[in-house]
């Protein structure tokens, strides 16, 4: 029987809230009150990794501080390491952050613990770093087909038991989505930025709507650094909610709202778009890269959709909807009575993925990772804060450009590497489109 039920998330703080920040909030809570200890180191830039802003949002975590305000490798994979060391847990997940590995790899030398990774997202560069580093993992658990049948493809069969498949869990809706006669309601949920999301694909579709006279009721719920152009160029045609926390989606939005829009060109899962299903809200979305694999999403049955970037076709879609609302409401039932995973099952799924690496000895590296280079700062005992600070004084250091340049969520991979694990994400999800992929 396990007795040592401490866990520490490795988490960036720059983005609160997310898929993967409402995955950690969600099931963190549930783990405290199945009575394991929970902690969060929580990372700590100059600029834009804010862990009291984190903690403030997730107050139940109980908190742990990694300051890598130095802006070094070092620095960084140093405070992962202190931070397991001072925590003493015996399970480690990392959240954004790719100083986790080699930081759980070198605490693998001093006393055992687990390591298990998640893979919420098509990053080629991350599945590229858990399989240079699969020494060091014990488990790597993917919330989508696409991202588990990568992993099983890239390592040896003997390692396939290490490798588990735990789809994205959604609540059940709370109310019945209210069907009405009037203005269609289309809304967008998630975070506004264009490199992900393709969120100014929405201006688009709003310009083809108003060309071809089509009237819609735009609602636009989520935060991101592209929100004040994207507010720009709508103006009026939509209204802007800002975040809203998914228990006041499920009791507010959801249930008002007809049509919800997705433009990305890859998702490991869209948790969002699954949870405007149990509310009977109609998807109309890209066939972005995972689409095909994971066998949700089904075009005129409980959805509809377009090739990526195909913003026309989206607005046709949602004209069409405007006009017919008998298959409006087909659509509605059919995406309702969809089988999704529960939360509770995402949930209990993922405990066992913990309590069955239990089972099995910890992973540990042949060897210990070679030492980061210091800096001349650092070997005169300069703190991060003030070495970053004369750094830049002197002319030799410049300010991060976003939260993942601060802290980065991946380690340097293989160029050659990155782009093959592209080509097999396509090629894989080709073959399910196909029906080729048993």
């Amino acid at each position: 029987m396990m007795t040592d039920r401490s866990l520490l998330f490795v988490t960036q703080t720059h983005c609160v809230w997310g898929g993967m920040e409402w995955w950690v909030h969600n099931f963190s809570q549930w783990l405290i009150g199945a009575g394991w200890r929970v902690i969060a180191g929580l990372a700590l830039g100059e600029r834009y990794n804010d862990p009291r802003a984190y903690h403030a949002a997730h107050p139940h975590l109980e908190p742990l501080f990694m300051d890598g305000r130095a802006g070094s490798d070092r620095t960084r994979v140093n405070a992962v390491v202190d931070a397991i060391r001072t925590t003493g847990a015996r399970f480690v997940i990392p959240i954004g952050i790719g100083a986790a590995i080699p930081a759980a790899a070198i605490a693998k030398q001093e006393r055992p613990l687990y390591l298990i990774a998640p893979v919420f997202s098509l990053h080629p560069d991350w599945i590229v770093n858990l399989v240079d580093s699969f020494d060091a993992v014990d488990r790597v658990v993917g919330n989508s087909r696409l991202i588990t049948s990568a992993l099983l493809h890239e390592l040896p069969p003997a390692d396939s038991s290490r490798i588990h498949y735990v789809p994205q869990g959604t609540p059940p809706a709370v109310r019945k989505r209210d069907a009405r006669s009037g203005t269609l309601r289309v809304g967008y949920v998630g975070r506004l930025e264009q490199s992900s999301k393709r969120i100014f694909d929405l201006v688009l579709v709003a310009d083809a709507l108003q060309a071809a006279g089509v009237r819609v009721e735009m609602h636009v719920y989520g935060e991101g650094p592209d929100r004040t152009a994207l507010e720009s160029q709508l103006g009026e045609r939509a209204a802007f909610h800002g975040f809203v926390p998914t228990p006041d989606l499920y009791r507010d939005v959801y249930p008002s709202l007809d049509v919800l829009l997705l433009f990305s060109p890859t998702e490991g899962s869209p948790n969002v778009i699954y949870e405007a299903m149990q509310n009977g809200v109609v998807p109309v979305c890209s066939r972005f890269l995972g689409l095909a694999s994971e066998r949700i999403l089904i075009d005129g049955r409980n959805s509809l959709t377009f090739a990526v970037g195909d913003a026309a076709a989206a607005a046709n879609h949602v004209a069409r909807l405007a006009r017919d609302r008998v298959l409006l409401e087909q659509l509605s039932v059919r995406a309702r009575e969809t089988p999704l995973w529960s939360i509770e099952q995402m949930h209990e799924a993922w405990e066992r993925v913990l309590i069955e690496a239990a089972e099995e000895a910890p992973k540990k590296p042949a060897r210990r990772p070679p030492p980061l280079p210091r800096g001349k700062l650092e070997r005169l005992g300069v703190g991060p804060a003030l070495a970053a600070r004369l750094r830049r004084a002197m002319g030799r250091g410049l300010l991060p450009a976003d939260g993942w340049a601060e802290w980065p969520g991946t380690l340097p991979a293989d160029p050659a590497s990155c782009r093959r694990i592209a080509q097999l994400f396509e090629e894989i999800d080709r073959r399910a489109l196909s029906g080729d992929d048993r």
